[in-house]
């Protein structure tokens, strides 16, 4: 296992190909995607900022977020999530990605 494979089933898609009706989905699956089970499972690191492995890394940030490639640049307005900095910060923070599932 490895990034290819967890980018296979977490990530199929770069997210600024996403469309705005597929967006919220393909978010919460590279977030879930970002629990400990799921990353043993492809054997995967996760630094807080990339999830890699010895050959490949994704940026974990809004170049890899669908959602924020849709309203972003509105100050997320109309995301489902609202703004999600607080999630995230836990996410790149301290590595706790279920507040963002939430």
């Amino acid at each position: 296992m490895s990034l290819a494979s967890w980018k296979k089933e977490f990530y199929k898609t770069p997210a600024y190909e996403v469309s705005k009706r597929f967006a919220l989905k393909h978010s919460l699956r590279k977030w879930q995607g970002l629990l400990a089970k799921n990353r043993r499972k492809h054997r995967v690191g996760f630094n807080g900022i990339e999830v890699y492995d010895e050959n490949d890394y994704l940026t974990i940030d809004s170049s890899s977020c669908a959602l924020c490639n849709h309203y972003m640049e509105n100050e997320c307005n109309g995301c489902p999530l609202g703004s999600c900095s607080t999630e995230y910060g836990e996410a790149t923070d301290h590595k706790k990605v279920v507040p963002i599932i939430c």
